[in-house]
């Protein structure tokens, strides 16, 4: 009975391990396939010359070239659009995830319409953006021209939606976050007298900081990525050429490449990946170096 029970054991675990690896074999192929072949492959023609197959850094050359004031216009572009996020979505996203986490008058209000971005299509909000900021009852903010084409309001409309669609994962997150926190420890700053911002800066952003940390990183791994919306807002042109960032010239570039032109924008996210990467480590480093838990542990060896 024994050794019949220990067959059964055996042959249920074979059978939960075969539905697992069925299960995992799609993701895995698409994993291997459009992540890991694709990736390789573009390493391998950035170095290549396009006629012969040969070894070349040709297209380097050309990025350093012929291309350089463009890509360095749209870095320039690309690193506003990072700081922007970070001087004022992050804080505003905290300061509102606060807000909804004490339950402050009309929370529920800023709770569902901070998170309907994240619900709908982000080419639902760019639409309806769009339709709202070119409508009869917009004209008179932008004197009867389109904001999307006038060079004196493009940045301006383009960074509020950026910022307000950045808000919906953000703040959930933080909040879900704070809802965490114990209640304990905020209740011992009550009974010592501590007043909303002293709680906020000194209980609630520590204890938060290990979310916000993974945005600030995230955010600087996705600063020569991020395209803003620009293509779907101007798929059909009209973007002033010193609005583009390096993620919309990019995407630009490839889309409309022929075969032998592939190269030379692989080349091109090479370069970004070589900045990007140990940009990312550093930040993570000098987050993790100089945040509330390295400092608690600090004195605590001290």
């Amino acid at each position: 009975m024994r050794g019949r029970g220990s067959r059964s054991r055996k042959r249920s675990k074979a059978k939960s391990v075969l539905f697992y690896c069925l299960l995992m074999l799609w993701p895995t192929a698409q994993f291997l396939i459009f992540y890991v072949g694709v990736n390789v492959r573009s390493f391998v023609i950035a170095f290549q010359n396009p006629d012969t197959g040969a070894f070349s850094l040709q297209f380097f050359r050309e990025i350093f070239g012929v291309n350089w004031q463009t890509i360095l216009l749209a870095s320039r572009m690309s690193l506003i659009t990072y700081l922007i996020s970070l001087v004022v979505g992050v804080p505003l996203g905290v300061i509102f995830a606060y807000y909804i986490y004490k339950h402050y008058f009309g929370s529920p209000f800023f709770r569902v319409v901070l998170y309907v971005p994240s619900i709908l299509s982000t080419v639902v909000m760019v639409t309806l953006y769009y339709y709202f900021m070119t409508g009869e009852g917009s004209k008179w903010l932008f004197h009867g021209n389109n904001p999307f084409l006038d060079t004196h309001y493009q940045f301006w409309v383009l960074a509020f939606f950026n910022v307000f669609i950045s808000f919906g994962n953000s703040v959930i997150m933080y909040t879900n976050r704070m809802v965490n926190i114990s209640k304990e420890v905020i209740e011992a700053g009550r009974v010592d007298g501590a007043s909303p911002f002293r709680e906020f800066w000194n209980i609630v952003l520590p204890e938060a900081y290990s979310t916000i940390e993974v945005f600030l990183v995230t955010g600087v791994a996705t600063i020569f990525t991020n395209q803003w919306c620009l293509y779907l807002f101007y798929s059909a042109g009209g973007l002033d050429p010193s609005m583009q960032t390096l993620g919309y010239y990019l995407f630009r570039g490839v889309s409309g490449a022929t075969e032998a032109e592939l190269g030379g924008w692989s080349a091109l996210g090479l370069l970004m990946s070589a900045v990007a990467i140990p940009l990312t480590l550093l930040v993570r480093y000098l987050l993790k170096r100089f945040g509330p838990d390295y400092q608690k542990k600090a004195r605590i060896r001290a």
